[in-house]
């Protein structure tokens, strides 16, 4: 009897001894819940990163315009002295016109001129002498007042006349001296003046590059044709226009919702669209933010001037292209992670790991902007760490 037990009690004792050995061994064998997250999940701890986000906008590449060349009369081209695509400096002959309606108009009041002009000195003695007689009391007060009147009224026409006759010689480039020391009786140098044609000489107002003009539709340039000799001219045409040597602008309509994030002096790049890599830089010259384009009734657009600098002859952007236009927003501290890291559910979510409890937990996010396969978020701290991937963590 007592072996019988013995040997029961032995059975006992080996098989709890060989259970608790297997158990043993597999507690040694299974990994912690810290050792499941190391192994078996992919993390990503949080950390605040500078990003730089860039709006593209298009626009046409032109020389920044100094100054607008126009017509100041019909007439006739009669000699080119620059075209287009030539460099000028100030004061520089342009092209000379010959204007008849010009020339016909300055014969006209020229004598016109002349005569108003003599009778103003016979009027200007006369009111001397009917003011010394009345000085001395020979003649009425009434007498005096009536002959001084019409001086008076003479001298202010005069004066328009004169006017006048300034801007036609300032536009046939006349001396004003010789005539406002001419008089009728000048009979001979009066017949040189009034049978000599006149043309008009355009001058470049500023030193720079003679280009185009563009013209008022969408800012498209006028058909490529260079000055020449025989050219009809308009009052009024535009002909050319002096741009500065280095200096483009691009003309941008920016959108109301786009516009707020733009001030000047930010940087942008200027490419063009077959060759990209060509770029240069400007910065952001001008915001008209008082005068909005309205293309439809849903939001307004605000005329943006961005200025670039760029050797003219040495440019690798052709002046009229069409270019893109990257602009750079100031630097911003943004938190980003994977795509695959955040829920598709609404809110979207991240799964935290917890390093406490070694537990996952889903924790909502704002996603602020969608990049390439990143989401720029809110809703996370730097140092928190996600699972890379959602939703392939369990907890243990």
């Amino acid at each position: 009897m007592i072996h019988k037990i013995t040997t029961s009690r032995l059975f006992i004792i080996a098989t709890i001894t060989i259970s608790g050995l297997y158990a043993l061994s597999y507690l040694w064998t299974f990994p912690s819940p810290a050792k499941l997250h190391s192994r078996h999940t992919a993390t990503i701890t949080i950390q605040s990163k500078q990003y730089t986000e860039k709006l593209r906008f298009k626009g046409l590449f032109t020389a920044k315009i100094l100054h607008a060349i126009t017509s100041p009369a019909h007439g006739t081209v009669t000699h080119v002295y620059k075209n287009y695509g030539e460099t000028v400096t100030a004061g520089e002959k342009i092209l000379d016109i010959h204007s008849k309606q010009l020339n016909d108009e300055f014969n006209k009041t020229l004598l016109t001129f002349l005569e108003s002009k003599e009778k103003l000195i016979q009027l200007s003695e006369r009111h001397q002498y009917q003011l010394k007689l009345f000085t001395q009391g020979a003649i009425a007060k009434n007498d005096h007042t009536d002959k001084s009147t019409e001086f008076y009224k003479h001298a202010a026409e005069h004066v328009s006349i004169t006017q006048h006759i300034n801007l036609l010689c300032k536009k046939l480039h006349i001396p004003l001296d010789t005539i406002h020391k001419l008089h009728l009786s000048d009979t001979a140098s009066l017949e040189s003046l009034l049978t000599t044609p006149h043309s008009v000489s355009l001058l470049a107002p500023d030193s720079g590059i003679l280009q185009l003009p563009l013209s008022s539709n969408h800012d498209k340039k006028t058909e490529a044709t260079p000055l020449l000799t025989g050219n009809i001219m308009e009052e009024h045409q535009s002909i050319a226009n002096v741009s500065a040597p280095d200096t483009f602008e691009i003309k941008l309509e920016i959108p109301e919702h786009e516009i707020r994030y733009l001030k000047k002096g930010l940087v942008a790049h200027v490419a063009n669209p077959n060759h990209p890599k060509n770029n240069i830089q400007g910065r952001i010259k001008q915001l008209n933010l008082n005068n909005p384009i309205i293309h439809n009734q849903k939001e307004q657009y605000f005329t943006t001037i961005v200025e670039a600098k760029c050797i003219f002859n040495q440019c690798t952007i052709p002046t009229g292209s069409t270019v893109f236009v990257d602009i750079e927003l100031p630097s911003q501290s943004v938190m980003q992670v994977p795509m695959t890291s955040v829920s598709e559910t609404n809110p979207p979510c991240v799964s935290v790991y917890n390093q406490t409890t070694h537990q996952y937990s889903d924790k909502p996010i704002i996603i602020q902007k969608a990049l390439q396969n990143t989401f720029i978020i809110t809703g996370l701290a730097p140092g928190e760490i996600i699972a890379a991937n959602y939703p392939t963590t369990t907890n243990p």
